[in-house]
């Protein structure tokens, strides 16, 4: 019993040594930092925010914390601290709020095209120099661009749907990708930017696509090339040409045959999608 004793007290004193020992090798403490990172986007933006996480990188002796404001706890940005800006607080609190209220706006339209979905979308400027002045020095929020830059900006969305399409629900699918189109034009963007992916709906049924996408990000595509069927590639120079349902099928591709470079009639998708699979 005694020499358990000794062995518990050991454990909790090298324990002891060892956050001691990694806190005295930060350039700054830990509370140092969460005190200055907060004092500094209360100044900058003039409202009261939350640490969510903070992480502290030895090889490069940098910090990374997710921070949120009080008042919308669903904005969770990073701030970087790094040595080589002199340990400069660099934060992306615009730029994820452009991100995240932009997604509530279009929210319900996405939700049509397939209730099962995973996306981002952003309002922005069009010009980078108007873009980097909004962000980076007038510190513009969503609002602000929506009211004062709306004809300067686009609407750009990238879309993972987990739903097949079928000859039976296509006119549906392209009404519902018409609707958003035409939404973005009435609220008076100079343009859009519209890609969807529509993945294998049985594979996905069960599995948690958010997760998927959270833990995979960017290489989500690659990773799932295969339970990818259909795409819909609307860029901003099409955008002005799809003036009804019809101009949304023009951009529809059966993603089997692009990537087997066969060219495609966006009046007989499916015909060619079920040739293309029989050839297999």
């Amino acid at each position: 019993m005694i020499n358990s004793k000794k062995i518990q007290i050991a454990l909790i004193l090298v324990v002891l040594f060892l956050v001691v020992g990694f806190e005295s090798n930060m350039p700054m403490s830990e509370k140092k930092v969460r005190e200055k990172v907060l004092d500094s986007l209360e100044d900058e933006y003039n409202e009261k925010f939350r640490i969510k996480s903070f992480k502290y990188t030895v090889a490069n002796k940098s910090y990374q914390l997710e921070v949120y404001p009080k008042k919308d706890p669903d904005i969770i940005f990073d701030v970087r601290i790094l040595p080589m800006t002199g340990y400069q607080i660099n934060d992306d609190y615009i730029t994820e709020q452009w991100f995240i209220k932009t997604e509530k706006y279009i929210k319900k339209y996405v939700n049509r095209i397939s209730r099962k979905n995973v996306y981002y979308a952003i309002a922005r400027p069009i010009k980078t120099e108007l873009f980097m002045k909004l962000r980076d020095r007038e510190k513009a929020t969503f609002k602000e661009i929506m009211k004062n830059y709306r004809n300067k900006s686009k609407l750009a969305t990238k879309i993972y749907a987990f739903k097949d399409i079928t000859s039976k629900n296509e006119d549906e699918v392209l009404k519902d990708v018409y609707e958003l189109v035409k939404f973005i034009r009435e609220e008076g963007f100079k343009t859009g930017k519209i890609e969807i992916e529509f993945y294998d709906e049985d594979y996905f049924r069960d599995k948690d696509v958010e997760k998927l996408y959270e833990k995979f990000d960017a290489s989500f595509n690659d990773r799932y090339n295969n339970f990818l069927n259909y795409r819909i590639d609307i860029n901003e120079k099409e955008f002005h040409k799809v003036k009804s349902i019809k101009g949304v099928k023009k951009n529809l591709r059966v993603w089997d045959l692009v990537q087997k470079g066969i060219p495609q009639n966006p009046e007989k998708p499916y015909e060619e999608y079920n040739n293309s699979k029989e050839d297999k």
